[in-house]
């Protein structure tokens, strides 16, 4: 097809098609990329865009109140399909994203007291789930997938073959988690059902205020304890099954231990 007959909405509908459908950010995708072609105009030949008409979409973006994520995550789609237009030399060159500078967030995790009260207002088989997500990392999504096929018990390991940054994994498993994955009581619940019981939890422990205490906390906390235990950050890395080092990085800064001791070292003879 001719450059100047590929429009913005041909290319988000061949983006989706091609790249999109069927995954996991499927959704997600789409709804950024329908907000670009909204913006942009879906009859817009896409060899006609230029930098300076994304530097406004970005300036338009912020004027409606999106923070600096969210602006990235819609710049996103539109550099995932101003790739997929050059590879198709449907533009010569790929017009420059500004990616935005996005502010470093708190990470929270669970104490170890507060784990003991979550076990105490919490169902039993709810309270072995917060036990299994703490002490594996795992997603919730991943922990409601597993089969008993995924637990080997010979290995102790856990085998975790679909998420998020498609990337199979296997997790050895702690002396509780064999424990509750021995037993399998809880290979029945939902998402809904998780997403009921952490609330009703939430509640009965005073934290509906505190935004970062959601079911994710479970996957910080696993990270944020090995790191605090001196565990290597690229073995934390494995285990969270992370695709990238620069998002585990953001645990680094709770190890400072080992900046004591890389300094000690300098008065070492």
């Amino acid at each position: 097809m001719p450059q100047e007959e590929v429009t913005l909405g041909y290319l988000s509908d061949f983006v989706y098609r091609t790249e999109w459908a069927h995954t996991k950010g499927e959704v997600t995708a789409l709804r950024n990329s329908e907000e670009v072609v909204s913006y942009f105009d879906g009859d817009t030949i896409v060899s006609d865009i230029r930098p300076i008409h994304i530097s406004e979409f970005v300036s338009t973006l912020r004027d409606s109140g999106n923070s600096n994520g969210t602006i990235n995550r819609k710049l996103a789609a539109l550099s995932k399909m101003l790739t997929v237009a050059l590879r198709n030399e449907w533009i010569d060159t790929k017009p420059h994203i500004p990616r935005q500078k996005e502010a470093a967030h708190r990470i929270r995790w669970i104490t170890p007291d507060e784990e003991l009260v979550m076990a105490q207002h919490s169902d039993p088989r709810f309270a072995k789930l917060w036990t299994l997500l703490i002490d594996t990392g795992l997603r919730v999504g991943e922990a409601l997938r597993l089969e008993p096929m995924d637990i080997d018990m010979g290995q102790n390991r856990i085998h975790v073959w679909e998420n998020k940054a498609d990337k199979p994994r296997s997790i050895p498993m702690t002396k509780r988690v064999r424990s509750i994955l021995d037993g399998r009581d809880f290979m029945d619940i939902t998402q809904d059902q998780v997403t009921y019981q952490w609330n009703k939890m939430r509640k009965a422990m005073g934290l509906m205020d505190d935004s970062h205490f959601v079911p994710h906390i479970c996957r910080h906390t696993f990270a944020s304890r090995l790191v605090q235990r001196g565990v290597g950050i690229t073995v934390v890395q494995q285990l969270c099954g992370h695709k990238t080092l620069e998002i585990t990085l953001r645990y680094a800064h709770l190890a400072p231990s080992n900046l004591d001791e890389a300094i000690k070292k300098l008065e070492e003879e």
